[in-house]
């Protein structure tokens, strides 16, 4: 599903340079559009746009939200996104605040934007399909569309960390 209120000029993904990354972010930072604003860069397996800090993978909404708003409040508060398209990489500081963890999910409930693969449960034969399938080769984005499931979770069942019951924990030799 296309969201038709994505800001078009950044909807394509742009190579990350030497400070590409950090001149956007502060290019971006005052936007004052409606729209969402998708971040054109790396993203993670369920669409969140996805930088480095530090060395470490933070979420590009959050990084946004931690220079527009401040830190989050607690441990216990998320980067919450208003409109529902934090799945789709919207970064638009206007749709960003803080909430707790509950307030978010309900949040996700009323945007409807947990995505298909959250909606759809495996049952023991479609992962034990999955596994043997991954593991002979076949790319994982080509079975997270065919099983409707995000493509970490097919990473995760490949080498035996989800289902381990299922698949005897550890990736076949």
């Amino acid at each position: 599903m296309a969201n038709k209120n994505i800001r078009a000029e950044s909807v394509r993904r742009k190579h990350a340079t030497p400070g590409s990354v950090p001149a956007w972010i502060s290019e971006h930072l005052s936007y004052q559009g409606t729209d969402c604003l998708s971040w054109p860069f790396g993203k993670d397996a369920y669409g969140y746009g996805s930088v480095r800090l530090n060395g470490k993978a933070v979420g590009a909404h959050v990084r946004i939200l931690t220079l527009t708003q401040g830190p989050r409040p607690s441990p216990h508060h998320d980067a919450a996104h208003e409109c529902g398209h934090g799945h789709l990489g919207c970064v638009n500081p206007h749709h960003l605040t803080w909430k707790t963890r509950s307030e978010n999910q309900l949040d996700k409930t009323r945007h409807q934007s947990h995505g298909d693969y959250r909606k759809y449960k495996l049952g023991p034969e479609q992962v034990l399909e999955i596994y043997a399938r991954a593991n002979a080769g076949e790319l994982g984005r080509v079975l997270a569309e065919e099983f409707k499931i995000a493509r970490c979770t097919i990473y995760l069942i490949k080498n035996g960390k989800k289902w381990a019951s299922l698949t005897g924990g550890k990736k076949p030799s």
